[in-house]
């Protein structure tokens, strides 16, 4: 599929990406109540397992910000129980199935559970760890369930208009925070990062009311894009294109790890498919940062503390960071308890970083069995690992820099519910050869 083709088929979710970019800066839709619209155009236009798949890992996210947006509260989880239905409904009607595969890696995702419960239980120190768990509990299942189904139904889902459905949504929130937040949006079209001063700005850091956090519109941006490049195309001017499209937002949400988190993917994009030249592209594309660090005011601004300072203490995560270090160095071997970091003895927080968080709450003991549990699905998975690498990427390069466990335990859900493709066993070496690059 070429560019223009890929416009024409794609349109009404472009010209919606489109419009509610330009809408920030000349704020006249009904933001709020266009999620009606745009729900309705989800369900329209994506296949049941599709819909599934957004009703479990992101439309509470979406719907829940409109509504509340709209001053009604509680409803977003409703998509839980719109996703359980279409799941039943898909069973039932046999358009959505479980590899058997798939489904013995519930052991693995039992057995993750079940030592974070462990630990906890072990474990003693605020009052943090019990939410906490039930908070990663329920992310993993979900997401573990959403990725089953996608896998499972790989070749009938149409992974192009599913990723390009999590861009919309991103750009939807992005417009969605001037009126969440009750910032004023940006002040021009190099505003870049508008979205992240003036929520801090108005809010705060820790703001006390209901917002839409800078990092969501970035976090589904980079998740489109994984899903997107899940098959193998020969068009490159299209992936390119989501690239631009989608720096667009991050840029103007202005969450620094997501910026980074893009290039980098879309780097690790360049050196493999264009191979020979892929390293003189990305090479390029290293050079071409400061000038475009030096070009933008905006951008200079953003990370000027980061450059100088280096990334502990200017990326603004240094006091967590060391927190973690400092909890795994009293505890090593079993760390502190799961739940159990604590920052000057604030229990609500998390070190920003998924390697330290995991080393100062479970140790090296809990480390290594989760490690080994990871290595052995990633390897039995193996085949396939190349459908979803930049989905992996995407989300590993976030977990480094943002987010608890209650978040960044949606990696773990991803490489264990990729065994599903496993059943899709070739016969013949052309096969093979098709069902890898379809």
């Amino acid at each position: 599929m070429k560019l223009i083709d890929f416009i024409k088929a794609y349109w009404p979710e472009l010209a919606l990406t489109a419009l509610l970019i330009l809408d920030l800066f000349v704020r006249i839709l009904p933001v709020a109540p266009m999620i009606v619209l745009l729900v309705g155009l989800q369900f329209i236009r994506l296949d049941i397992n599709s819909n599934i798949f957004l009703c479990l890992q992101c439309l509470p996210v979406f719907t829940g910000a409109a509504l509340n947006t709209m001053g009604i509260s509680g409803l977003g989880g409703f998509a839980y129980i719109l996703g359980a239905a279409l799941i039943i409904y898909g069973f039932v009607t046999g358009k959505t199935k479980f590899a058997k595969n798939g489904l013995w890696s519930i052991i693995p995702v039992v057995a993750v559970l079940l030592y974070f419960t462990i630990s906890m239980l072990l474990s003693s120190g605020g009052d943090f760890a019990g939410q906490k768990l039930g908070m990663t509990i329920k992310a993993m299942l979900f997401t573990w369930v959403s990725f089953l189904v996608l896998f499972s139904n790989f070749k009938k889902v149409n992974t192009d208009l599913l990723g390009l459905f999590l861009i919309l949504y991103a750009a939807y929130l992005l417009r969605l925070s001037i009126d969440a937040n009750t910032i004023s949006g940006p002040a021009g079209l190099f505003d870049f990062a508008f979205m992240r001063v003036q929520t801090i700005e108005t809010l705060g850091y820790i703001p006390d009311v209901y917002y839409i956090s800078y990092q969501f519109p970035g976090a589904y941006v980079l998740q489109g894009i994984g899903i997107f490049l899940m098959r193998y195309r020969r068009s490159r001017a299209i992936p390119a294109f989501l690239f631009a499209l989608g720096l667009v937002i991050i840029l103007y949400a202005g969450a620094r790890q997501m910026i980074i988190s893009i290039f980098l993917v879309l780097l690790l994009w360049v050196l493999l498919t264009f191979k020979r030249t892929g390293i003189m592209i990305g090479a390029a594309l290293i050079l071409l940062l400061p000038v475009i660090y030096a070009a933008s005011t905006a951008l200079s601004t953003l990370f000027e503390s980061t450059v100088e300072e280096g990334y502990v203490e200017g990326g603004g995560r240094g006091l967590w960071l060391l927190a973690g270090v400092q909890l795994f160095l009293d505890s090593p071997v079993f760390g502190v308890g799961f739940g159990r970091y604590n920052l000057l003895g604030n229990y609500d927080t998390y070190p920003h970083n998924l390697f330290v968080e995991i080393l100062c709450e479970l140790g090296v003991v809990g480390f290594l069995f989760l490690l080994a549990i990871f290595g052995i699905m990633l390897f039995l998975g193996r085949r396939y690992f190349k459908r979803y690498i930049y989905y992996f990427a995407g989300l590993f390069f976030m977990s480094m820099a943002s987010g608890g466990m209650f978040d960044n335990i949606v990696l773990f859900s991803l490489v264990f519910a990729a065994i599903s493709f496993i059943p899709y066993k070739p016969k013949t070496k052309d096969e093979s050869k098709r069902l890898q690059t379809r």
